[in-house]
C-alpha cells in the first residue's frame, strides 16, 4: 500500500517524531511511504530511512504563504499516487481537507493529536483553525485520535463518532533506553554536581505546558529540598522565556532552574533526569515525553490532562492541573520512590503497551479499513 504522510514540518516535536518513526516502521513492513513537510528541511529529517522513505520537501516560507502547500500537495499526489493520505496536525489537515473538496482524491486519514484546548490562550486565528478543521473532517474517511481524551474531544467538536478510532503513539524503545553512560555525560555537560537530584520539564514554552506551575512548585521545593535542581527543555519565543525567567527571579529560584532550549540528544536528556514533570494545563493528547522518559527508566509526575494518567498507570504521580502545591508534593514523593525496580517496571510498561509495532499494526488496520480490506 502507498501512504503519503503530510505535516507542517519535520522540526523537533512529538508529532514530527511520530511521523518519522511511523514512516520507517511501515516502510520496513513493505509499504511504499512518502512524507510531505510543507516547510523544507527540519532537524528530524535525518531520521528518515532514506532508502525506503521518500521526502517531498515543501516550499512554504512563512505563515502567510498559503499557496505553496496546495502546489506541493498536488505535486506529491501526482508524483507518488498514494492509496491513502494521513495528515498530522491542524495545518496539514486543513490543506488536505480543502484539496479534497475539489475532486476525488485518495483515502484520507485525519490525525487528531490534542484534547480539550483552551482557545482563549491563543490568537483568534487558532480558534478559527480548530473550527475549520472540525468542519473539514466530515470528508475524512477515518479520524485517528492518538488518545482517548482526544477522541472524546473530537466528538464534542462535531467529528463523526463512527469514523473515530484511537491509535496511541508508539515509543522508539531501541533509542530511548536506560544508559548510565548517557546520564553521566549529559549531567557533566550541564554542570550538575554528583548527587544532585534533577527534575525536568520537557516541552515547548507554550500556555499548554504551564511552565509557571512548574516554577511555583520549584519554589516550594527549594525550601525543603535545597539540593534539587530543575531544568526546562524546549524552545519558545524570547518574550515568553524572559517572562518565565523574571518569574523565577521573583520567586528566588533563578539559581536552581536551568533553561536549555530544544535538545537533539533526547535519550541523553531523559537519562540525566531523576524525575520527569509534565504539568500541562490543558490540550495534551498522548504526550510522547512521558512515554519516552519511562522507556529510559525515569518515573514521571503528570497533571491529569489528556491520556497522561493512562500512560503512567500506577507507576507515576498524577495531580490536578494548575495545583502547584499538589505538584510539589508529588515531585517529592517521586524522588523518594526512585529505585532500580521502579525504573525497570516503567520501561516494561512502555515496551508492552506503547511500542512501535503496535502503532504500525493499528495504523495498518486503519489503512486497510478505509480501503475496504480486512487484515488476513
Amino acid at each position: 500500500m502507498r501512504l503519503l504522510l503530510v505535516i507542517r514540518d519535520l522540526d523537533i516535536g512529538g508529532a514530527q517524531r511520530q511521523v518519522i518513526n511511523l514512516a520507517n516502521e511501515l516502510a520496513a513492513r513493505g509499504h511504499e511511504v512518502a512524507i510531505l513537510p510543507f516547510y523544507p528541511g527540519g532537524r528530524l529529517s535525518h531520521g528518515v530511512a532514506n532508502h525506503r522513505v521518500r521526502i517531498f520537501d515543501g516550499a512554504k516560507r512563512s505563515r502567510w504563504d498559503l499557496w505553496s502547500p496546495f502546489i506541493d500537495l498536488r505535486r506529491a499526489l501526482s508524483a507518488f499516487k498514494p492509496d491513502c493520505v494521513y495528515s498530522f496536525l491542524s495545518l496539514a489537515s486543513i490543506f488536505v481537507g480543502i484539496h479534497r473538496l475539489f475532486g476525488r482524491h485518495p483515502r484520507w486519514l485525519f490525525g487528531y493529536r490534542h484534547s480539550k484546548v483552551d482557545i482563549a490562550k491563543y490568537a483568534w486565528q487558532d480558534g478559527v483553525m480548530y473550527r475549520f478543521e472540525a468542519w473539514l473532517s466530515r470528508n475524512a474517511d477515518c479520524v485517528i485520535a492518538n488518545s482517548n481524551a482526544g477522541a472524546l474531544n473530537a466528538k464534542r467538536w462535531g467529528f463523526k463518532a463512527e469514523r473515530i478510532r484511537v491509535v496511541p503513539n508508539g515509543i522508539e524503545t531501541d533509542y530511548f533506553h536506560p544508559s548510565p553512560a548517557l546520564r553521566e555525560t549529559t549531567r557533566q555537560k550541564w554542570g550538575m554536581a554528583a548527587g544532585t537530584m534533577l527534575i525536568g520539564l520537557v516541552g515547548r514554552i507554550d500556555p499548554m505546558k504551564d511552565h509557571m506551575n512548574f516554577i511555583n512548585a520549584a519554589s516550594a521545593l527549594k525550601k525543603t529540598h535545597p539540593h534539587v535542581r530543575f531544568v526546562c527543555i524546549g524552545d519558545g519565543s524570547r518574550e515568553a522565556v524572559e517572562k518565565l525567567k523574571d518569574a523565577a527571579r521573583r520567586l528566588d529560584v533563578a539559581d536552581t532552574v536551568l533553561w536549555l532550549g530544544a535538545q537533539n540528544d533526547m535519550a541523553g536528556v531523559y537519562n540525566a533526569l531523576d524525575v520527569l514533570c509534565l504539568p500541562s494545563a490543558f490540550g495534551e493528547g498522548f504526550p510522547n515525553v512521558v512515554g519516552e522518559a519511562m522507556a529510559c527508566g525515569v518515573s514521571c509526575v503528570v497533571s491529569d490532562v489528556g491520556d497522561s494518567a493512562l500512560i503512567v498507570g500506577s507507576l507515576g504521580q498524577v495531580v490536578p492541573p494548575g495545583d502547584s502545591a499538589a505538584l510539589a508534593a508529588a515531585l517529592v514523593a517521586a524522588l523518594d520512590a526512585r529505585c532500580a525496580k521502579l525504573a525497570l517496571t516503567c520501561r516494561e510498561r512502555i515496551e508492552n503497551e506503547f511500542n512501535m509495532e503496535r502503532l504500525a499494526s493499528r495504523t495498518e488496520d486503519a489503512m486497510l479499513g478505509v480501503m475496504g480490506h480486512d487484515r488476513a
